[in-house]
């Protein structure tokens, strides 16, 4: 006999169905795929607890928007958009169920303006939930935290800010991916030689962990692998800038006596290095490894100026921080772990041709 209740939630049929609440909504109010078996299970758990929709909620759940702010460095262009093609396919999959994109773009790599600017991004939007890419270790921890306080879930992703109470990180494991820089070099390199070190943005969490990889791999495993400069690349704030550091640091390298026999870039300036790279003889013969995989970088991959980069999906970064987020609102789908670990590819030239 059915259990009848006045009481009855379209949370309670959800627990029933063993089922999300967004997938009871989808089924009671044909407004997205839910599989055979659930529709079943759904259906089953109305006639079993007797729940009657309200109609007039039903009808408002239809057009449900959830809204999520978006916010990242927009200034390496070839960089980002890659990301930002991951976020425009989550746009395409969820749009038609309630997903609107907020867009803001950093333009400061300054700790102190970069939270002033989220506050501030916070405060004018109307949002449901927020991913963002935290330029500083811990900077934004408070931040982040007062914005979870207010009901608002946050989702970092490319680099992270794991002492806060975001939910959930989206990228790839900085250590491991170090790691797996310095072999390369150290294989290109015949287990002896000499490495330059080349710094991307010392604030990101994410480069202090593949620097950190790379160094222990040369000591644990190639000894006779020696690093022999260490150089900051962001002295400046423009692409112009980026180039003429570039050339400095280049410049630095051919003085040296003894031409150096690796270049490690740990973020995707490797392009810009490989640009300057290919116009000195006498740094030719260099091995030139560094991070990320975007059109500029496979050309040089091509031409032999880069030996190798170690490459996450970015468009996969970008795409699973929003649906992480828009399940978490929509369905109250919690994220299966804190960590969303994407994977590396290894480009050479020989994967590309």
């Amino acid at each position: 006999m059915p259990r009848k209740s006045k009481k009855v939630t379209m949370k309670d049929v959800a627990r029933f169905a063993n089922v999300a609440i967004g997938t009871v909504d989808r089924v009671l109010n044909n407004t997205g795929y839910a599989s055979p078996e659930k529709v079943l299970a759904v259906n089953r758990a109305v006639a079993e607890l007797g729940y009657v929709p309200n109609r007039a909620a039903s009808a408002l759940s239809r057009h449900r928007t959830v809204n999520i702010g978006v916010v990242y460095p927009n200034k390496e262009v070839y960089f980002w958009a890659k990301l930002n093609r991951g976020i425009q396919s989550a746009e395409k999959q969820f749009g038609p169920y309630g997903l609107t994109v907020v867009r803001d773009y950093f333009t400061s790599y300054n700790p102190d303006e970069q939270v002033a600017f989220m506050e501030r991004f916070v405060e004018r939007n109307n949002l449901q939930g927020l991913a963002f890419v935290p330029l500083h270790a811990t900077a934004f921890n408070p931040f982040i935290d007062r914005v979870i306080d207010s009901g608002i879930p946050v989702v970092t992703f490319d680099n992270d800010a794991p002492a806060s109470r975001r939910i959930c990180f989206v990228g790839e494991d900085g250590i491991r991916g170090g790691r797996l820089a310095g072999r390369l070099v150290s294989l290109f390199l015949g287990g002896r030689g000499t490495v330059a070190v080349l710094r991307g943005q010392p604030n990101f969490l994410m480069i202090q962990q593949r620097i950190l990889g790379f160094t222990e791999k040369l000591a644990k495993e190639f000894p006779e692998v020696e690093i022999v400069r260490f150089y900051d690349m962001y002295e400046e704030r423009d692409d112009t800038s980026y180039m003429r550091r570039v050339n400095d640091i280049l410049d630095d390298l051919e003085s040296m006596p003894e031409p150096v026999g690796a270049i490690f870039v740990s973020n995707a300036l490797v392009n810009f290095v490989g640009v300057s790279l290919r116009l000195r003889d006498r740094l030719r013969s260099v091995k030139l490894v560094g991070f990320d995989f975007t059109d500029e970088t496979e050309t040089l991959i091509l031409d032999g100026t880069i030996s190798a980069v170690v490459a996450a999906d970015l468009e996969e970064k970008g795409f699973t921080a929003i649906q992480i987020l828009y399940e978490y609102i929509y369905d109250d789908k919690k994220p299966e772990s804190q960590l969303y670990i994407t994977d590396f590819d290894i480009k050479i030239r020989e994967t590309l041709e």
